[in-house]
């Protein structure tokens, strides 16, 4: 390793960073609120829901979580398979859940020529958030809750698993279960765009949600995105920004254009179902990550103990797997 090239490079990395965020960080944050406040949604404080309204969820069907999680075991395209589960969590009884899987492997599909390399993200995504919208129509036609988290944005699933996410929202409508996508990874820059549309900054430099609301927001605030006709809401979906614990860092909460008007009373039950000094996430959705996820030496366990070896010899067992250090 050449250590000192190495440490050359992230130093001048670091300084790149400086000049990129320079402006940005020049603006003071009651400067920054304002213009929030004012060309994109107000900035409103939650408290933490009620003992006597979250006993009224308990009571109504309580809150499912749902979560996906996919890997990979093998080489390069064809010579892998990708194994994916999906669990609509209803209690910490793993038994009491709704848990589906699936998998593909590339030597299989007919459609796919082994000569050309198709390794597609796209259709891992697809994948796996079909599996999830499944989950959770078949978790929610097993047992009605009143509440129902998504992990993630819910644009995915509108995107990638359209006509099964069409089916899971008409049935949350006609029981009215309120549905909401919790989002932990923001990748927008929503705000960046409206400021700048509004002639309010002239950055040229693109900013992401996550670092413009950095520490912007004090605990219990939330953003209401006031975005009409455009981006998620074009989906049908209407998005906030919620600063869910002491954490300087803040989540997105999506929910249906049609229950938008409980958009508040879900801001508050999520503060409620959040350790405050934690990273902000609820603790069911922690719980269903922990339930779904299929680890390396899982998928490698699987298929070493069930697949007959000559196939997991010739196909599956990368030659990067057998290196010694």
């Amino acid at each position: 390793m050449d250590e000192l090239n190495l440490i050359e490079l992230i130093k001048n990395m670091d300084k790149k960073l400086e000049e990129k965020y320079f402006n940005i960080d020049s603006l003071s944050k009651n400067n920054l609120r304002q213009l929030i406040q004012k060309n994109i949604g107000p900035i409103i404080s939650f408290d933490k829901m009620s003992t006597k309204a979250l006993k009224t969820i308990t009571d109504r069907g309580g809150i499912f979580a749902v979560d996906g999680s996919s890997n990979t075991y093998g080489g390069n395209f064809p010579h892998y398979m990708d194994l994916y589960q999906a669990t609509c969590l209803k209690s910490i009884k793993k038994e009491e859940n709704t848990i589906l899987v699936d998998g593909y492997i590339p030597l299989l599909d007919e459609e796919i020529d082994p000569l050309i390399d198709k390794d597609d993200k796209n259709l891992r995504e697809k994948k796996l958030a079909d599996l999830e919208v499944l989950a959770a129509i078949e978790g929610i036609n097993k047992s009605v809750p009143k509440i129902l988290l998504m992990d993630g944005s819910l644009i995915r699933y509108e995107i990638l698993a359209k006509n099964h996410w069409d089916k899971l929202k008409d049935i949350c409508l006609e029981r009215n279960i309120m549905i909401a996508g919790i989002i932990e990874d923001i990748k927008t820059s929503i705000i960046y765009t409206l400021l700048k549309e509004s002639n309010e900054i002239n950055f040229e430099t693109i900013f992401y949600d996550r670092e413009i609301l950095f520490n912007l927001l004090d605990y219990g605030e939330a953003i209401i995105i006031e975005d009409l006709n455009r981006g998620k809401s074009k989906y049908g979906l209407n998005s906030s920004f919620i600063r869910s614990s002491k954490s300087p860092t803040v989540i997105g909460v999506d929910v249906l254009e049609e229950q938008y008007k409980n958009l508040g009373d879900m801001i508050s039950l999520i503060l409620s179902i959040t350790d405050e000094n934690g990273r902000g996430i609820p603790l069911l959705m922690d719980l269903v990550d922990e339930q779904t996820r299929i680890s390396d030496g899982m998928i490698k366990e699987l298929l070493k103990t069930h697949m007959d070896v000559k196939f997991y010899e010739k196909l599956f067992n990368a030659q990067r797997y057998k290196r010694g250090f």
